[in-house]
């Protein structure tokens, strides 16, 4: 029995992070599926990156104003971060449409945008079993398809590339190009990232 009580409202704020991602992620969808409309929904990705700067913030103080806490403090604190990183990699590849001025989404931005959608739900799912001991292994299996997803994501990207490079002679069109699906891809990887760490706070809890 504990003298001093753990503080268990990091796993509500995760999820909370968990649903700002999942926002997010669905909102970058979108946004490639209706691309007239992107810079409207620019201004909804601001709000969002806000309120997802918001609960990373909570979680950091609280970290830091909490001696007991249910998960190592470096995981509790590069989980709430890695997230971030989501949230923020997906709003910089709607700013880099703009930027680089791209009037039409090709097939491979709309498939990696159905794939971060995707991996953001996976891991959602899983954050919302932190602290379930009894879910361990549905939460390794969202993380298995985050790996696999991830994996996906890869080659959409390489393909995507490969089109531009043969199908382009200008250079100009070629790098604002490869900005695009490398913002894409590293959402992706960030995700795989996200999964990692969680991997190592269930392993160090079994």
């Amino acid at each position: 029995m504990r003298i001093i009580p753990r503080d268990e409202g990091f796993f509500e704020l995760f999820r909370q992070q968990g649903d700002v991602l999942v926002r997010a992620a669905q909102l970058l969808h979108e946004t490639i599926e209706h691309f007239d409309r992107r810079v409207e929904y620019g201004e909804k990705f601001r709000e969002l990156e806000h309120e997802g700067d918001d609960v990373a913030h909570e979680i950091i103080e609280r970290l830091n104003r909490t001696f007991v806490t249910p998960l190592d403090r470096e995981d509790i604190h590069n989980l709430a971060h890695r997230v971030d990183d989501i949230i923020d990699m997906v709003d910089s590849a709607v700013g880099k449409t703009l930027l680089y001025r791209i009037t039409r989404p090709t097939a491979e931005m709309k498939d990696l945008s159905r794939i971060i959608s995707a991996a953001s739900s996976e891991i959602q799912q899983a954050v919302q079993l932190l602290g379930k001991p009894k879910k361990r292994k549905e939460l390794l299996d969202h993380l298995i398809e985050v790996n696999r997803l991830e994996n996906e994501g890869d080659s959409v990207a390489r393909q995507g590339m490969y089109k531009i490079v043969g199908g382009r002679k200008n250079t100009f069109d070629l790098l604002r190009w490869k900005e695009v699906y490398e913002s894409l891809e590293r959402a992706i990887d960030r995700c795989e990232d996200v999964a990692n760490t969680l991997e190592g706070i269930v392993i160090k809890s079994t």
